[in-house]
């Protein structure tokens, strides 16, 4: 997945944080069961729950804001 703007990346099974102090909108989530899916975790960080994306979708909802 290519770094897009304000869009963050965690290759791991933590959570970034630190994307909240920093501003950052989007909260992109890679973990090894989802990759096996091909799908993505996301958040937006006004959304109180996170969905499962598939790449298309993500990049769609990523590039439109």
């Amino acid at each position: 997945l290519p770094m897009l703007n304000e869009a963050v990346c965690a290759l791991h099974d933590g959570v970034v944080a630190d994307a909240d102090l920093l501003g950052i909108p989007h909260r992109v989530v890679v973990s090894p069961r989802l990759n096996e899916q091909n799908s993505f975790e996301y958040k937006a960080r006004t959304a109180t729950e996170a969905q499962i994306l598939t790449r298309e979708d993500l990049l769609g909802i990523i590039i439109s804001a």
